[in-house]
């Protein structure tokens, strides 16, 4: 029988048996995927005590005590409300567990069955194990992976899956032999065991190439957050942490997949026992409960408005009560019959507006009642965990909106009515100060009237270029129109005498016609209401007062210097010389009007402001037009003689 041997790999596994058979050490039975033909042995019986002085003397408590551990684990966590994190810390502990009982099957298995069932189920914990550290890691620091890379992890895994289940010699499957090529069962005698001897295939160099893949994807991740952690508190979290989870995975690799040692199974269980009492003393920590988790469910249930809370997927993790009675569907999640359920659209839109559209325009109606969502990102570090959604009920609210809308449109209408009267009254007003000047010098009451159209001109010019947009609107425009004929208004209270004295003024004269800014002023204020909101008051004040300032502070009263000058006051100054320059103008003289225009434009920088003589200059056509219809209609004679 020992030299029925018909193959090569028959007559390999023939000479180890022959061998082991010959030393009288080892009495055995052997289990293996043996050719047609190739040699199998009997086992043969011992008569005696038995004697424990195996390796499991020392697994069996160890797997015991990680046993136990890993219950008292998973028994706290599911006697809370487990958050996400704890959540993957059970899913980890329970494939420590089933490992733990891999290894009972392995050391304590009487059949060839329960010791291959033990074997898969160590291969099968240990990746399971690592995917799910990675997993674990990239939630706790927030690192989004791929869709493209997770359906490759996915079918990678299922492809190794079918490895490790092909491994024993009932396995149809193409690539059975590709995990291990060949395997032998022994029974060792002397220490009343069984030894398992594997012959490996491509297959576990493929096995422990992904394990390497993970372990080192995860210490990176550990270390750059160890190393970037800002403060002492988060770095020992870290590395307590990495301890918990890298301890049991390197020796998972080392110990058993890399040397395949029953020896070593000691070693991983005393560690995996100290990982398993550091993730306790971490929850214990917090008094046998997640604090942060309890007090964020009291001031759920102390919250009046709905609440939801959103991870960085937009799931809704937890909802107060307020808000499963708003949206039903988030009922399961709230009472943790369901772990998450994808926003629905109105909360997506609280979180992410549609283009075009901000949070402030986000509020929707529903069941009657009208909510404004209120977004708080849950962040810690730079890193976005999350969102907590508070929906105000503003119903009352927009009521009393539409309501005081509805009365400010009717004010409005009403105060549209008061401004038309106003501005009837106002227009009467500033023709009777036109009229009013034009008793005491005809000329005067003419400049008044000219400026008044220049005035319109360059300042729609401005507006035109864009320039002074804060301030130049259409009824700045408007108004700085209407009052700009009571520049020269305080020239009632000028002696008629000087007035209508052209040239030859004397020192004391011309001090005297400077007063008419002052009085110009004090006129607006005794008959227009001094209201400092009213536009109409603002502007016929300031050209009043301050149309004779200059743009390098030379000008009177105040030698007010560059934009101190209010801006109507600037466009009427240059409207007011050229309305005195040109209306002296001999048309009988040619060139004459563009004498007057480089005139005016040559004053700029020390008598106008910059801005303004650019918009005198590029509505050049625009003067003229507007001069040539006045000199018409004020000297019709002359146009006909012509």
């Amino acid at each position: 029988m020992d030299r029925a041997v018909l193959n090569p790999r028959g007559f390999r596994a023939a000479l180890v048996c022959d061998f082991l058979r010959d030393t009288g050490r080892l009495r055995w039975r052997q289990f293996w995927r043996a050719p047609e033909g190739a040699v199998a042995f009997l086992p043969e019986k011992r008569e005696g005590r038995f004697a424990v002085m195996s390796t499991f003397f020392i697994s069996e408590p160890l797997i015991v005590g990680i046993t136990i551990l890993a219950c008292v684990d998973l028994l706290v966590l599911v006697g809370q409300k487990p958050s996400g994190e704890q959540k993957n810390l059970t899913a980890i502990l329970s494939i420590l567990l089933i490992n733990s009982i891999g290894v009972y099957c392995c050391v304590r298995g009487e059949s060839e069955g329960l010791i291959i069932f033990g074997a898969k189920l160590q291969y099968v914990s240990v990746l399971v194990l690592s995917l799910l550290l990675f997993k674990t890691v990239e939630r706790l620091y927030n690192i989004r992976s791929s869709l493209l890379l997770w359906i490759v992890i996915a079918l990678w895994t299922a492809f190794l899956f079918a490895m490790i289940f092909a491994i024993d010699r009932y396995s149809h499957l193409d690539f059975s032999h590709c995990f291990f090529k060949n395997y032998m069962i022994s029974y060792q005698s002397e220490y009343y065991r069984y030894q398992s001897r594997f012959e490996f295939g491509w297959g576990i160099h493929v096995f422990k190439a992904t394990l390497l893949a993970y372990a080192l994807a995860i210490f990176a991740i550990f270390m750059f957050k160890v190393f970037r952690a800002s403060k002492g508190g988060e770095r020992s979290d870290a590395v307590l942490f990495m301890v918990m989870v890298s301890v049991p995975l390197f020796f998972c690799l080392t110990t058993y997949v890399f040397n395949n040692r029953v020896d070593g199974f000691p070693i991983f269980q005393a560690l995996a026992v100290l990982s398993s009492t550091i993730s306790v003393y971490m929850i214990f920590r917090q008094r046998f409960n997640n604090l942060h988790d309890l007090a964020l469910a009291v001031v759920e249930d102390e919250i009046a408005e709905p609440l939801f809370i959103l991870d960085s997927r937009l799931y809704v993790q937890d909802a107060n009560e307020p808000g499963a009675l708003l949206f039903p569907e988030y009922n399961d999640v709230r009472r943790q019959t369901r772990s998450a359920l994808k926003a629905n659209v109105w909360l997506q839109n609280a979180i992410t507006p549609p283009i075009g559209m901000t949070a402030a325009d986000g509020t929707f109606t529903i069941k009657d009642k009208a909510f404004l969502p209120n977004v708080r990102r849950v962040e810690h570090h730079g890193h976005v965990y999350g969102f907590a959604v508070i929906l105000k009920d503003v119903t009352e609210q927009l009521a009393k909106s539409t309501q005081l809308e509805d009365e400010n449109r009717q004010l409005h209408e009403r105060l549209r009515g008061i401004r038309s009267t106003s501005g009837l009254m106002r227009g009467k007003f500033v023709s009777g100060a036109i009229q009013s000047v034009l008793s005491l010098d005809a000329e005067t009451g003419e400049h008044m009237r000219r400026t008044s159209n220049y005035t319109y001109i360059i300042a729609k010019e401005l507006q035109d270029e864009g320039k002074f947009p804060e301030l130049l609107t259409d009824e700045y425009i408007e108004i700085l129109t209407q009052v700009a004929p009571l520049h020269d208004v305080g020239k009632l209270q000028i002696p008629r005498d000087i007035l209508r004295k052209r040239l030859g003024l004397t020192r004391g004269e011309m001090d005297i016609m400077a007063q008419h800014v002052i009085y110009g002023a004090d006129f607006v204020d005794k008959f227009i209401l001094n209201d400092p909101d009213d536009l109409f008051y603002v502007l016929a004040h300031d050209i009043a007062l301050n149309h004779h300032e200059c743009w390098d502070g030379s000008g009177y009263p105040r030698g007010l210097r560059g934009r101190q000058i209010p801006l109507g006051a600037r466009i009427v100054a240059v409207a007011d010389l050229f309305d005195h320059l040109s209306s002296e103008l001999d048309d009988t003289e040619p060139g004459a009007f563009n004498d007057v225009f480089i005139t005016v434009i040559s004053y700029t920088c020390t008598q106008f402001d910059p801005d303004v003589i650019d918009a005198f200059r590029r509505a050049r056509l625009k003067i003229a037009d507007l001069y040539a219809q006045m000199r018409e209609s004020t000297h019709p004679a002359a146009r006909s003689g012509d």
